[in-house]
């Protein structure tokens, strides 16, 4: 008989997910056999990571019913009704690898001058069931890293290699663009090197994102690891989500923490330094520039006060 689920996704192992969840177990144990799940949500609105349903006919951004634009906009303010009650993906607010008290957001003008461009790459077209793709960008300060960009999407690989390119072109004197061997990442690794410089196809050496999350996860515990406010960068809000839900369980959406833990572990594997300063952190009230430096060993920065408008400054960033 045909069993249907309806309920609100409160937590990533309500009933529903507990479904999915058994489903991807009795698929790894080869059991061919257990009826395959058709999972159906239409999210109050659509974003560029969200698998659309056939009847769905919105366009990134749009919401599922106008005549209730006034409600959403007050139900994103309290993120743990929002995404599931409206979105119908749980944010686990207290964490679950990750706790949220590790999260820290920073407030500060980034300008960055050689940022790494991270890659997770997904499997399949945007047409078909597949992995969202992922893109990090970061800069280093001393010991922390922070995050300046960012893409979350479901898209296919002619539209990956755009956004990359869009991505290198924005910031031409990156210091390298690293990419995940696995899934389109070597398509995408040699298509770019024949125009890029320093690109590079990356394989952590475990196919566990657990294995991977929990090497990286003392740059989050020491604070080391910076995300930034919403309001400077909207996807923050499903990358936050992401990696307070991340349990390394196989089909979950976790582009965003792949992308994360592939940045931290390369670097942390790579100890050579790059002449001259990644980045310039600078004061929103001042003009103060707050550890300009990049030698990522170095972990007291300093501070260098000097005399600039900030307003006409950012105006070339």
């Amino acid at each position: 008989a045909t069993k249907v689920f309806i309920n609100t996704r409160w937590h990533s192992e309500d009933p529903i997910g507990m479904m999915l969840e058994e489903y991807e177990t009795e698929s790894k144990r080869g059991n061919l056999n257990y009826p395959k799940p058709t999972y159906v949500n239409f999210p109050a609105k659509l974003e560029a990571h969200h698998e659309k349903h056939r009847l769905d006919n919105r366009l990134v951004g749009e919401y599922l019913w106008n005549v209730y634009l006034e409600k959403y906009a007050i139900a994103q303010a309290d993120e743990e009704e929002w995404f599931s009650l409206y979105q119908g993906e749980p944010m686990d607010t207290r964490g679950v690898v990750l706790k949220a008290e590790h999260i820290k957001l920073y407030d500060w003008y980034v300008r960055p001058l050689q940022p790494y461009i991270s890659i997770d790459a997904n499997f399949k077209s945007e047409s078909e069931k597949s992995d969202d793709a992922a893109i990090t960008v970061w800069v280093t300060v001393g010991a922390d890293k922070f995050l300046i960009d960012a893409v979350v999407a479901r898209i296919d690989f002619v539209m990956l290699l755009a956004v990359v390119t869009n991505l290198i072109n924005k910031y031409p004197d990156y210091a390298a663009v690293i990419i995940e061997e696995k899934a389109n990442g070597r398509a995408l690794y040699e298509m770019l090197r024949r125009k890029f410089a320093r690109c590079i196809v990356y394989n952590v050496g475990t196919n566990s994102k657990m294995e991977r999350f929990q090497w990286c996860l003392p740059e989050f515990l020491a604070g080391n690891v910076y995300l930034p406010l919403e309001v400077e960068l909207p996807i923050v809000r499903e990358i936050k989500r992401q990696l307070l839900a991340f349990n390394g369980a196989k089909g979950a959406k976790d582009d965003a923490v792949d992308s994360i833990s592939q940045f931290l572990n390369w670097l942390r594997n790579n100890t050579f330094v790059i002449d001259g300063m990644t980045a310039n952190l600078i004061d929103r009230n001042s003009s103060t520039i707050l550890g300009a430096i990049g030698d990522r060993n170095i972990t007291n920065a300093g501070v260098q006060v000097i005399d600039l408008d900030i307003s006409s400054m950012m105006g070339d960033w």
